[in-house]
This record gives C-alpha cells, sequence and structure tokens, in this order.
C-alpha cells in the first residue's frame, strides 16, 4: 500500500471515529470495491421505505436524502450489520463511506456493534460544481463494538452538536441520490473541505 493510500486510509478511520463510522482497525475487506459487496452477517434489519421527497433533484431532495442516509440507512446498518442498502446509496469513491462499510462488516463478523445511532438536527443544501452540498447538524449516541463473548472491545463517546458537510452527487440513470464524501469536523477545521469530490 503507497504513503498515499496509507495516509488517506488513516484520514477515514479517524474522521468514521468522530461519527462512529467505527475505526476499529478491521481488515481490508472493501465492499465497495468490487463484487464482495455483500450484507454483513449480522441479519436483515429492515431499512424504512425511501421517502417520496428524497427521491428528486432539488436541493429539499438532497435534504431529505441526506436526513434518511444517516437516520435511517446508517443507523440499520449498525443496528442489524446489513450493510446493502449502505452500499446502494454510498459512491464507491466515498473514502469514509469506504471506511464505514468495512468497519460494520468487521464489526459484526468479529461479533456485533450496539448504540451509534445518529440523530439529524438540522439540514441545508447548496449546489457547487458537480455535487450538492449538504450541511448537517447531528447528535449520536455511545458506540461499542462487542466480541462473540459480549466482550467491549471498542468504543466511543456519545457526541453532540457535530457538524459535517455531505456532499450527494444525482445519478440520473437511477433517478437517485449517492453520498460521494462526507467531510467531518476534524478535516474542516483545517480548511480542507472542498466543493469538488475526491477522485
Amino acid at each position: 500500500m503507497s504513503t498515499t493510500s496509507r495516509a488517506l486510509r488513516a484520514a477515514a478511520l479517524s474522521a468514521a471515529a468522530v461519527l462512529a463510522l467505527t475505526a476499529c482497525g478491521g481488515d481490508d475487506n472493501d465492499p465497495l470495491g468490487g463484487p464482495a459487496s455483500s450484507p454483513a452477517a449480522g441479519g436483515i434489519g429492515g431499512v424504512a421505505t425511501i421517502p417520496d421527497a428524497a427521491t428528486k433533484n432539488t436541493d429539499a431532495g438532497a435534504e431529505a436524502f441526506a436526513k434518511y442516509y444517516f437516520e435511517e440507512v446508517l443507523n440499520k446498518a449498525y443496528a442489524s450489520g446489513n450493510i446493502s442498502t449502505l452500499i446502494k446509496y454510498t459512491h464507491p469513491q466515498c473514502i469514509i463511506c469506504r471506511a464505514t462499510v468495512g468497519d460494520i462488516a468487521t464489526a459484526w463478523a468479529r461479533g456485533k456493534s450496539d448504540g451509534g445511532q445518529v440523530t439529524v438536527s438540522s439540514v441545508d443544501a447548496s449546489k457547487a460544481q458537480n455535487v450538492t452540498n449538504v450541511e448537517l447538524k447531528l447528535t449520536k449516541t455511545r458506540y461499542v463494538e462487542l466480541d462473540r463473548d459480549g466482550k467491549n472491545v471498542f468504543s466511543t463517546p456519545a457526541q453532540n452538536n457535530l457538524s459535517f458537510l455531505v456532499q450527494l452527487q444525482w445519478n440520473n440513470s437511477e433517478k437517485s441520490w449517492v453520498v460521494r464524501e462526507i467531510v467531518p469536523p476534524a478535516l474542516r477545521k483545517g480548511g480542507s473541505a472542498s466543493a469538488t469530490p475526491t477522485p
């Protein structure tokens, strides 16, 4: 693995920890990277049908989709280990998303996870070049990973009033939004957030 790849992975895992998009290390499985993108063994974990408002290519549609992605899709993936819907609405080049999907799959392969549930308090969308930026404020509950014996092997505390920039891209053929990138508070403080997605 190149130095650049290691740096990107480290940044992604650091950012993932902020939102309890876990970051326990995991293995090198990358469900977004190829045909191995099947649900983890944690069960079905039904996700609510996407709201009609979240299927519109408008700022309001982007806001509704971002709220659905975090409060419904991401929360259910953490709670059940089933990553199929998370993959469906995630762009394969989203760095933090790749780390998140891999970490959820790893956590449920080793045992299970508990908590890390997100509640979105505000959303605000605006167009920017090839993406729609959605500013999110959210809270998340304490997150714990347990091994098969129920032992706590990793945890992050509850956090309040976190600000994220979520970059959404409209998929015209699927008539659906996908998450192109997530820029967490730690990366935004240094002024590194960009309106252009990473390649």
